[in-house]
């Protein structure tokens, strides 16, 4: 169930993501989007801060890339 949730939300976003972005990446920075209600356009900015911090655990990644989303201006 959690897993078809997540690639249907993949599904939605698919125009936002950039290329060559794991399919992990992508289903980590779908559920924060839609968790936090976070603007689609911002995914690309959400997928590199994932990557930079190498994906480690979920909860961390979730909690970095809401902070940095918080912490830039509108």
């Amino acid at each position: 169930m959690k897993e078809k949730f997540l690639m249907d939300l993949i599904g939605c976003y698919r125009e936002y993501f950039p290329e060559n972005i794991p399919v992990e990446c992508r289903k980590t920075a779908a559920l924060i989007v839609f968790r936090f209600a976070i603007p689609d356009e911002e995914l690309d900015h959400i997928c590199k801060l994932l990557i930079e911090t190498e994906l480690g655990e979920l909860e961390s990644a979730v909690y970095q890339a809401y902070r940095f989303y918080i912490s830039e201006p509108f």
